[in-house]
């Protein structure tokens, strides 16, 4: 760690747990289409929320009142908008081991936040997690117009941090971005657990 001005972290899943099938099944009980329960046990895999008009949410490429008409016709949703976010909103857990670890981080070392997500997600979380607040930074797809694995999410960060990639470490649960991180030439490190983590950080 002695070398590492900026560390990185994931929130989906690093930071906070995310259960995707309870944003689902919240969906599936709102719509008018009969089997939708099947669709929310498919929505609930991160291949599916991660494709089509999750993805161009996620890219910037639709607001938030358009993402919700898009969804409300697609799964012929009875809800009003502030309904609708009240479900997208759901599923979420602080992952608390993590968050005290990041916390004690950010009192020696620039830590930031870099996430796949949208406004709705990202505004819920800012709202009930105080360590997002406590980051010194957070590069959000939605802002950036790129999602992970594409380098220019992870540049972003390090162009706002001021630091070369060697300087730079990165936490995800998902493989496929670390290598992207390393692609880049920054540290890298898949999350698998609090004690792992802690030792990993020297906490």
């Amino acid at each position: 760690m002695n070398t590492t001005r900026l560390v990185i972290f994931d929130l989906g899943n690093v930071l906070i747990h995310v259960d995707p099938l309870q944003i689902a099944s919240g969906l599936a009980r709102s719509s008018e289409l009969a089997g939708l329960q099947f669709h929310a046990q498919l929505l609930s895999s991160v291949q599916q929320w991660n494709i089509g008009l999750i993805e161009e949410y996620e890219e910037g490429k639709l607001s938030s009142e358009g993402f919700y008409e898009r969804m409300r016709d697609q799964y012929r949703l009875r809800t009003t908008y502030d309904e609708f976010k009240a479900i997208w909103n759901a599923g979420f857990r602080e992952n608390l081991p993590v968050t005290a670890m990041v916390l004690q981080l950010c009192n020696t070392t620039c830590v930031y936040g870099l996430s796949n997500t949208n406004p709705l997600h990202f505004e819920h979380l800012s709202s009930q997690y105080p360590v997002i607040a406590a980051l010194h930074g957070c590069v959000l797809s939605y802002e950036i117009g790129h999602r992970k694995p594409k380098p220019k999410i992870y540049q972003a960060a390090l162009e706002r941090a001021g630091v070369r990639p060697e300087q730079a470490l990165y936490v995800d649960d998902d493989q496929k971005f670390v290598a992207a991180a390393e692609l880049l030439g920054m540290r890298a490190v898949r999350y698998r657990s609090p004690p792992e983590l802690a030792a990993m950080l020297g906490l």
